[in-house]
């Protein structure tokens, strides 16, 4: 089915009138690329409302802007445990695919920063970095029916920790003996957990001491080593369900 996100103003003129507007964009892409029918169902994503809607597609206006008609409320959107995940500077083809996923699982924000041992520079001066990963997880949002995730950059890991709200509960994948594996964590549905993994050159010793100062406890998901961006989506899928069996 064809998806699109919306914003609370096209959400509120659903809600009040049972008809929308797609903005130009959304409209050229139905309208010149998809070639969508009158009648076809389409399933609009609200963010901000966490709410789905199912419409079809009912005429193409003046200046080619499509207008939706108003069928259903499809449910709201799903609500993992994980919100907040805090990613190492790494490659950015591996990057983006952690981006993509991240934001296909459901994850809130995305705090990306440059490590004192990254070798991937994040140049976080670049506004086109942030918009080409905004546009990654808008895609992805589309694609899973969730809502697109906040991406944020951070020169240093000091930066992201201090601009960032404290969960309920927070936990960062580690190597270490003393780590508790996944299984054994105790996380009761409702609750809201950041989530942090190092680059492959480990945190430094600061960076550590960072995230103890932080309440992070430290997790591991088995006896692989795994990539920045498989241990990110592996730890965050293992806590997901974790918390919704309970």
């Amino acid at each position: 089915m064809i998806k699109f996100i919306i914003s609370s103003d096209q959400a509120n003129a659903l809600i009040s009138s049972n008809y929308c507007e797609l903005s130009p964009e959304q409209s050229h892409h139905c309208l010149r690329v998809l070639r969508v029918q009158k009648g076809e169902k389409i399933l609009l994503i609200d963010p901000l409302g966490k709410q789905k809607y199912l419409v079809e597609f009912y005429k193409a206006q003046s200046k080619d802007i499509a207008l939706l008609k108003f069928l259903e409320n499809a449910g709201q959107l799903s609500t993992p445990t994980v919100k907040i995940i805090f990613l190492p500077s790494i490659k950015q083809p591996r990057l983006e695919l952690a981006i993509e996923k991240l934001t296909e699982i459901g994850i809130e924000t995305i705090n990306i920063f440059e490590s004192e041992r990254s070798k991937a520079k994040l140049k976080t001066e670049d506004p086109r970095k942030k918009e080409r990963f905004k546009k990654i997880s808008l895609a992805a949002a589309e694609q899973s029916a969730n809502a697109p995730a906040q991406i944020n950059l951070y020169d240093s890991l000091a930066d992201a920790l201090s601009q960032t709200e404290p969960q309920s509960k927070a936990f960062i994948c580690s190597l270490s003996p003393l780590a508790i594996h996944v299984s054994k964590l105790q996380i009761n549905k409702g609750e809201r957990v950041s989530l942090a993994v190092g680059p492959e050159g480990d945190l430094s010793s600061s960076e550590k001491l960072l995230f103890e100062k932080n309440n992070f406890i430290e997790i591991y998901c088995g006896e692989s080593v795994l990539r920045s961006e498989t241990a990110a989506i592996v730890a965050t899928s293992f806590i997901n369900i974790i918390s919704q069996a309970k």
